[in-house]
């Protein structure tokens, strides 16, 4: 879909992005937040995160620091304060560099479209860290409202695949009222 052909900065501004704060909108955040604990409880990286929904849902038992990565400024103006310690990054998830830090979970929710190689850049930064338990990713369900889609999913998914890392979990989560799913699965980081 192509990352650098978007003005971000603009999109968030006109509020173009405003959907994701819906109710049904929530739901992938939860999840994610439930495997979180499960499955790579610590510190999380949530890149391409906007204005940090998924903070929302962690709780401080299960993650010791949170930060949110994305390419514009005025999304991260919107990241909620939590008792949870928090850093924001502007920054693409290709030009991103981890801390040398341990990492429970690097997220990546809804925007592995966007990149030429999804898997790529989320291998390299959990291998910057010190340590990284998991890759969770997010993707939408494609359905008879969102056709097109479903070249750029199946593009995602088949990149997992390919890459050989050992799948954790997978869960769907949904809204018939909406009439939208996502996909949310985790990944074990060798």
């Amino acid at each position: 879909m192509g990352l650098h052909k978007r003005n971000w900065e603009q999109d968030y501004a006109d509020g173009r992005f405003d959907f994701l704060d819906r109710p049904h909108e929530q739901l992938r955040h939860a999840v994610i937040a439930c495997v979180i604990s499960r499955h790579a409880p610590g510190e999380v990286i949530d890149l391409g995160c906007g204005r940090g929904q998924q903070l929302g849902w962690l709780r401080p038992e299960d993650v010791t620091r949170y930060t949110g990565v994305d390419v514009s400024a005025t999304a991260l103006a919107g990241v909620p304060r939590s008792a949870i310690p928090t850093e924001t990054v502007v920054s693409a998830i290709e030009d991103y560099r981890a801390p040398p830090r341990d990492i429970g979970a690097i997220i990546c929710a809804e925007a592995l479209y966007f990149l030429e190689d999804p898997v790529g850049p989320l291998l390299r930064i959990a291998r910057e860290a010190a340590s990284a338990k998991a890759i969770i990713v997010s993707l939408v369900v494609p359905n008879e409202r969102k056709p097109n889609w479903r070249r750029d999913v199946e593009s995602v998914w088949n990149a997992f695949e390919r890459s050989g890392l050992p799948l954790i979990d997978r869960i769907r989560v949904g809204s018939d009222a909406a009439q939208i799913a996502w996909d949310v699965a985790a990944y074990r980081v060798a």
